[in-house]
């Protein structure tokens, strides 16, 4: 039977004997030969450069073997609120924890130890080996990494109070182990809600000085203006914080006296989500806009491009056109006085005088220009006969526009002409009037022919007596008679003369 063993402990380790399994000691790098009879021996090595020493002996060495430690350890120990980052070479080897002892071995290289205060969280310079990439497994084991992007900020919650803002482009760990953290992450270009603003005053004043705030009243707007352009409209009564960029700027607007918008603003928010909130009115050229606010008339808009604020306010605009304009009124059925229907078309014009006057009195002046032209031509053709109107028809147009004229006065109106186009009778009452008209004609056309005849026999009477007293004459007229019938024959046979022609039988041959 072996009286020795021999143990080999590498030159980059070192090792620790036991006897029976009590510690015994710490072997050096070589070559031991132990005397094993009758005892149980044990050699368990360990890579002096590997990191933490972790064996159940741990905290006894540290208690009952300080020279062992002192001499082959370094002990690292933390307080309640304090870590400890054990490096060497540059490389992370632990993390030691609050309120806890590390054991590491000497190696050859010394460690590098470096305590840090976690009672409110890291803020570390970016070149700690902490932050580094390849510490990046450290960062996700141990810690709440809050670090927001471009942009934004967080506000940080520990054991359900706000403790710490972060803006962007600072980072901050807080120990996951040591307490409940959370981090709220904010849009910088956004509002800050009220329940965070309430909880920011309460947790640290002094943080309100990273922010703009806007308290509005019910009369007032706040504009949120990125630079020159509008990012955002606070609404009356609300309370705006927003994070303190050096761009971003506030504006209040008070919409009781400033109910026009400003053409800057209504420019920039043109083609926005933020132009709901106003009203755009465009006057053409010849036109005049009534303005009303609440029902109320508030003014007159001149030709061009008008913008108002339209929170907590109705807003109408009527737009007139102050151009002559003409109005049809198409076929209106009347009774004359002597009970005959007649359908009548008329025409007028007339031109708004008085925006103010025709918005404010007239809900619609067409409408009343309408009916008024409908109970003048009424008046008209009621209180004359069918006679009487187609004898003189220009008194439909004089009544008619008298009336018009007369009930627009005081509303900014003025009538300019009034005129029946078309008098359209019943198909009856034309076909009497066809038969009255052809009677009339044909009396006229018998008179005549009677007249005519009366003047051919006297005619015929007077040339008579001058040829009875006249023998030339008469001898004259024959010639003459004959002269005529010779014109529509070929030829005529004449025997005993002239004479003879005239007093017998005269034989004609085509």
């Amino acid at each position: 039977m072996a009286v020795f063993q021999k143990f080999v402990v590498k030159q980059y380790a070192k090792g620790l004997l036991f006897r029976n399994g009590n510690f015994m000691s710490v072997l050096e790098p070589g070559e031991h030969n132990l005397f094993t009879v009758g005892q149980r021996v044990e050699v368990v090595t360990y890579d002096i450069d590997a990191g933490v020493f972790e064996h159940p002996i741990k905290d006894y060495l540290i208690a009952k073997r300080p020279a062992i430690v002192a001499e082959h350890f370094e002990l690292i120990q933390t307080s309640a609120a304090q870590i400890a980052i054990v490096t060497r070479n540059g490389v992370i080897l632990e993390v030691v924890p609050p309120n806890a002892r590390g054991l590491f071995w000497r190696g050859f290289v010394a460690l590098e130890v470096e305590h840090l205060d976690v009672r409110d969280g890291l803020i570390l310079p970016n070149d700690h080996v902490l932050l580094a990439r390849k510490s990046a497994g450290w960062v996700q084991k141990f810690f709440t990494d809050v670090a927001p992007v471009e942009g934004s900020l967080a506000f940080v919650s520990r054991s359900g109070k706000m403790t710490d803002l972060v803006v962007s482009g600072e980072r901050k760990l807080y120990w996951r182990d040591f307490e409940h953290v959370s981090a709220i992450p904010h849009n910088a270009l956004t509002n800050v809600n009220k329940g965070v603003q309430d909880a920011i005053i309460a947790a640290n004043p002094i943080w309100l000085e990273k922010f703009l705030r806007l308290e509005l009243n019910e009369l007032e707007l706040g504009l949120v203006r990125r630079g020159k352009a509008i990012a955002d409209l606070i609404p009356a009564t609300a309370t705006a914080m927003y994070f303190n960029d050096g761009v971003t700027k506030l504006e209040t607007v008070n919409i009781a006296s400033e109910f026009r918008v400003r053409a800057d603003i209504a420019a920039n928010l043109k083609g926005t989500k933020l132009e709901q909130y106003i009203e755009n009115v465009s006057i053409p050229e010849y036109h005049t806009g009534a303005l009303f606010v609440d029902g109320k008339l508030e003014g007159v808009l001149e030709v061009g491009a008008h913008a108002f604020w339209k929170i907590g306010r109705s807003l109408r605009v009527a737009i007139v056109d102050s151009r002559l304009q003409t109005l049809e009124v198409s076929g209106q059925e009347i009774l004359t006085k002597d009970k005959v229907a007649l359908r009548l078309n008329l025409s007028a014009s007339y031109r708004v005088t008085d925006a103010i006057l025709a918005t404010s009195k007239l809900k619609d002046l067409e409408a009343f220009l309408y009916k008024e032209l409908q109970l003048g031509l009424r008046a008209a053709v009621g209180t004359r006969t069918l006679d009487a109107l187609l004898e003189d028809k220009d008194v439909l147009d004089n009544v008619v526009f008298d009336h018009v004229k007369t009930k627009s006065e005081g509303f900014g109106l003025a009538v300019d002409s009034v005129g029946v186009k078309d008098i359209i009778l019943p198909g009856e009452m034309k076909a009497i009037l066809s038969k009255v008209v052809e009677a009339e004609k044909v009396a006229q056309a018998n008179g005549i022919r009677r007249r005519e005849e009366t003047a051919a026999t006297r005619s015929l009477l007077n040339t008579a007596k001058v040829m009875e007293d006249n023998p030339v004459a008469l001898r004259l007229k024959e010639l003459e008679t004959l002269e005529r019938i010779t014109e529509n024959i070929d030829q005529i046979s004449i025997s005993n003369g002239l004479d003879g022609l005239l007093r017998d039988l005269v034989k004609i041959k085509n």
